[in-house]
């Protein structure tokens, strides 16, 4: 068993060719549904965002108040004023996905913090 903590962000990034942020409400807000807080997981892992005042759309949909989730396992948080990178720590929900299922999901064998 593997004990998750998970860093998360909700980046409002829209636009095809130029970094573009949506405006989002004050009081806009991403949380994680599942796994909770401090949860001890083992074999599927799902993970899934909750959002509040704010939308979500696939990237490359101009949409005020609204973008895309990406999830960042195990990394440091990028520079927001560049796009984020596709790989096994910066999971890109560009679909407008607020959920995903691992079924797979290889981490350290240490505690994540």
């Amino acid at each position: 068993m593997i004990r998750l903590l998970l860093s998360f962000s909700l980046f409002f990034a829209n636009g095809l060719i130029a970094l573009e942020y949506s405006k989002g409400a004050p009081a806009a807000e991403v949380y994680f549904i599942t796994p909770k807080n401090d949860d001890i997981v083992s074999g599927e892992v799902v993970v899934k965002f909750g959002l509040q005042n704010f939308g979500v759309s696939p990237a490359g949909l101009n949409v005020n108040g609204t973008g895309h989730h990406h999830l960042i396992i195990d990394a440091d948080l990028p520079n927001l004023a560049q796009p984020i990178q596709a790989d096994k720590n910066h999971v890109h929900f560009g679909k407008g996905q607020t959920a995903v299922s691992y079924t797979h999901l290889t981490l350290p064998t240490s505690d994540l913090v």
